[in-house]
């Protein structure tokens, strides 16, 4: 059920690049790629993240209907309408996912680039439209975000990439501290949310059937349908990991263009996201 949260990654090619000494156009291609694979998984996990709050509410609808026998349409409309506000907020995280990918991968262009004025003309565009997008976001689901830290940027950033840096480094920052909050929210709302679905298929799907007088049809489904549903919550930890993995970057982006972060530390990052990529793979 969860396979699917967010597009920041190719930030983390870009981190890696200024801090490792990595400055070839391939060597930026191969960075790219990592973060593209992240970003999908990312995205995947935002997409199940309204799965599950749909999920949540077709139980509550079909839980009503059992005992009641009777769902009106002002009942339907009453219950749906938690899914609907939540698609709304994930589908501008999605765009502000996006947004954020677009902005990293224009920097990777002006460190890479010796023409770097074609890229500096569509980077100020897509800041733009990313802080409308977190404004929106706020609107949508207010958060609290700690106050941001001047960042000292590292002089050996410098040229056309240093310039942009100097001039929306912190912008940037308050981006994914948005993000980074939202996260946290999302994470511990969904964990409600699996609950609540375990508790209603349980009730359905394992007790009913044994309180009903003729036999169980396929005892194997039912038993597969029971483990299912009691190690539901392993899936949450998708989402606390993505949470997790968010807060990691935001302070290693600031470390790297303050130019704290060491290739070691890049490369345990890196490893991380293997990892999480790993356990999105194994979530049905």
């Amino acid at each position: 059920m969860i396979k699917r949260f967010h597009k920041t990654a190719a930030i983390f090619a870009t981190i890696a690049a200024l801090t490792s000494g990595c400055h070839s156009r391939e060597g930026y291609k191969q960075l790219a790629e990592v973060g593209n694979k992240y970003s999908q998984a990312v995205d995947q996990l935002l997409i199940t993240a309204g799965n599950i709050k749909i999920d949540k509410t077709s139980e509550e609808i079909l839980d009503k209907k059992i005992r009641e026998n009777h769902v009106s349409s002002t009942d339907y409309q009453k219950i749906s309408q938690p899914a609907k506000v939540r698609l709304k907020l994930l589908n501008e995280l999605r765009n502000h996912n996006r947004l954020l990918e677009a902005y990293f991968s224009k920097l990777q262009e002006l460190a890479s680039s010796d023409a770097p004025n074609e890229a500096k003309t569509a980077i100020a565009g897509i800041a733009d439209n990313l802080n409308s997008s977190g404004a929106n976001l706020q609107r949508i689901q207010s958060v609290i975000v700690s106050p941001i830290a001047t960042i000292v940027l590292d002089s050996q950033i410098n040229g056309a990439l240093g310039e942009e840096l100097k001039q929306r480094k912190e912008i940037i920052f308050q981006e994914l501290a948005i993000q980074e909050e939202l996260l946290k929210f999302l994470s511990e709302d969904i964990q409600g949310d699996v609950e609540r679905i375990q508790e209603l298929q349980e009730q359905r799907l394992v007790i009913q059937p044994l309180n009903q007088l003729q036999p169980i049809p396929d005892q194997e489904q039912w038993i597969a349908e029971r483990s299912n549903i009691l190690t539901m919550n392993i899936k949450i930890e998708g989402l606390v990991r993505a949470s997790n993995t968010l807060k990691e970057f935001k302070q290693t982006f600031q470390d790297s263009l303050e130019g704290k972060t060491s290739v070691t530390h890049l490369n345990y990052v890196l490893k991380d996201i293997d990892s999480f990529l790993m356990l999105v793979a194994t979530i049905k």
